[in-house]
């Protein structure tokens, strides 16, 4: 009898779910290494949003198609709450309108985005504020869940299949060769994946490999549940996303947004703050975000840019309890020259697949199944 071929993957967020996921499909046994007792890493504490507009036509585009299918069969199988919403980028300038309209121009033969007139939006969401508004752009492609639930219950299903085995509270000491080492004890598999976040600098890598990687930490906000009489169906983004997303930059009118926004809202640009929120299915609303990238990240979160971000937020949405519950911060890695990931063999089947940075939840299912199909 031919032994099955084994793999170890280290991180249990969502990469590292995505690859055990591909690989326990393509014949492996999968044996997941975590540091901590459950995932506690950006893949729990961002939106929750599947995002294909934010990927550019291309790879990025055809992974998120790629990764909507496999979230949807998920969803099934694992039980978590997941809704395809839509979303919805706001304009309160001309400007913001204008790049939306040359947008979907270029975006039409192959995307779902159309412009709605003010009337239509706030009819579809009566909280948003009707003052101001010129319009929104509407893509039907995104989904929505709540990541503290979806990756739960993601682990827990892949723990109940045959052939994937879980160890928690099991910090990688040393990799050598085809071994993982925690402490005294290793595990030896025909390949090896490291999917740890923005620990990657944490790593014990063969002949001391340097990653070209940076960190990025973002600052973000819950809500309580809102009244059920409340009810925010689809994900909001607005004009400062425009320019934060690179899909946008086939807009001619993009730099001169960016300008505009840069002498409006300088403190935004400085944290890299573009203003989303999104409802999940307790009725809290998330919040956010900042964007700082650095090497040596300060733990402590600065209030002050999440009132700003809070007080945006509500000249454009009225929120009926526009309380914050809670606050935190993740921090994610992105590849330092602007790569959509990084994938790269240190040795002999001994690979990283890292840095897709804010796209987690949009790429990381369908990338999984890309690489593991090149094994």
């Amino acid at each position: 009898m031919v032994s099955k071929k084994s793999a170890v993957v280290v991180g249990a967020g969502i990469v590292g779910i995505s690859l055990t996921r591909a690989l326990h499909r393509a014949g492996f046994h999968v044996t997941v290494l975590e540091k901590s007792s459950r995932p506690q890493g950006a893949s729990i504490r961002n939106f929750g949003m599947f995002w294909p507009i934010g990927q550019p036509s291309g790879e990025g585009l055809e992974l998120a198609h790629r990764s909507r299918h496999i979230w949807r069969s998920l969803r099934e199988k694992a039980g978590f709450w997941l809704q395809e919403t839509g979303s919805l980028h706001l304009a309160y300038t001309d400007l913001e309108a204008a790049v939306m309209h040359e947008y979907i121009q270029c975006a039409a033969s192959e995307r779902s985005a159309s412009y709605l007139s003010p009337d239509v939006v706030v009819n579809r969401i009566p909280s948003i504020n009707r003052v101001g508004l010129r319009g929104a752009l509407w893509s039907a492609e995104e989904m929505l869940m709540d990541p503290r639930e979806a990756i739960q219950k993601l682990t827990r299903y892949f723990e109940e299949q045959k052939d994937v085995d879980f160890h928690w509270n099991t910090p990688v000491t040393d990799i050598h060769q085809n071994r993982v080492y925690a402490g005294k004890r290793f595990w030896q598999a025909d390949v090896l994946f490291l999917c740890t976040g923005s620990d990657w600098n944490m790593l014990p890598t063969p002949n001391g490999k340097e990653f070209p990687l940076v960190n990025c930490k973002l600052q973000m906000m819950r809500t309580p549940p809102q009244p059920t009489s409340w009810q925010l169906p689809t994900p909001l983004a607005f004009g400062l996303s425009l320019v934060h997303y690179p899909t946008f930059q086939v807009a001619p009118s993009i730099s001169a947004l960016a300008s505009e926004l840069a002498h409006l809202y300088p403190n935004f640009v400085k944290w890299g703050v573009h203003v989303m929120a999104a409802q999940n299915a307790a009725g809290e609303v998330t919040i956010g975000d900042t964007h700082q990238y650095g090497d040596n990240l300060s733990p402590f979160d600065d209030m002050a840019i999440n009132q700003e971000v809070f007080d945006y937020l509500l000249t454009r949405l009225n929120i009926a309890s526009p309380k914050v519950l809670q606050t935190w911060h993740g921090i994610y890695a992105k590849p330092r020259d602007g790569s959509r990931y990084y994938f790269s063999e240190l040795e002999p089947g001994v690979w990283i697949l890292n840095g897709l940075g804010g796209a987690g939840m949009t790429l990381s299912l369908g990338l999984a199944e890309v690489v593991v199909g090149k094994l």
